[in-house]
């Protein structure tokens, strides 16, 4: 078996990204016209469509990641937005934290010929992630808003099988760092109850160096949320 970072704490920190932390609310300001100083806190669920998931040069060098499973990918993330001013278009920064992981197939070349080989993989990606954002209320009970920034992003990568041409266990595992860029944008709906759910796209590119002689690994591709917030 690949090593892979233990299942429970995976599901722990999905189950964490889920849960805002709870502000007192100010009745006056209940609603999607937000004021300076206010802290608004986001959880987001959602999957991955990665453009590509490939890793390039290293002993095993990927050939596409167009061939593989790990573009499509559950990921999770928590964000929290801090209001400094603005009065219909609302300014501010931004900071996250969010991780993807997935179990798959990819192909990787031989290191003694014949062609591709079919591999398992584990990849796990964590990213904090950074920025200015704006939003606009529309409405009383609804909102859109954009932000964009750098990121940091880390990633465990294993993978796993037998060359066909020499029969020897293909068994790497490496971790990496990288930087990038996230931009994303969504739109926010105070629900019955004063439950504030909305829908979240976010695309992101990043390039990281992988150890264990696994060489880059390039990430590129659409995220969609659903989102549930407090702190209006």
């Amino acid at each position: 078996m690949i090593a892979t970072p233990s299942r429970a704490l995976l599901l722990a920190l999905l189950a964490a990204s889920c849960v805002s932390p709870t502000r007192p609310k100010d009745p006056a300001h209940f609603g999607p016209d937000l004021v300076e100083g206010q802290i608004v806190a986001q959880g987001l669920l959602g999957v991955a469509f990665f453009e590509r998931v490939e890793h390039r040069g290293g002993a095993n060098p990927s050939r596409s990641g167009s061939v593989g499973d790990l573009e499509t990918m559950p990921v999770a993330s928590g964000m929290w937005q801090q209001v400094f001013g603005g009065e219909e278009l609302d300014w501010g920064l931004e900071a996250g934290l969010g991780l993807g992981y997935r179990n798959g197939h990819d192909r990787v070349d031989s290191e003694h010929g014949g062609g591709p080989v079919e591999v398992d993989v584990d990849l796990l990606l964590i990213d904090v992630s950074g920025g200015g954002f704006l939003s606009m209320p529309l409405g009383e009970r609804a909102r859109i808003y954009a932000g964009a920034g750098p990121l940091l992003q880390l990633a465990d990568y294993a993978q796993e099988g037998t060359d066909p041409v020499s029969s020897e266990e293909i068994d790497r595992e490496g971790q990496g760092i990288g930087i990038g860029l996230y931009a994303r944008t969504g739109i926010e709906v105070i629900a019955p109850n004063d439950v504030i759910l909305g829908f979240g796209l976010r695309w992101v590119e990043s390039s990281l160096s992988l150890d264990d002689d696994l060489g880059r690994l390039e990430v590129g591709g659409a995220q969609l949320f659903l989102t549930i917030s407090d702190g209006f």
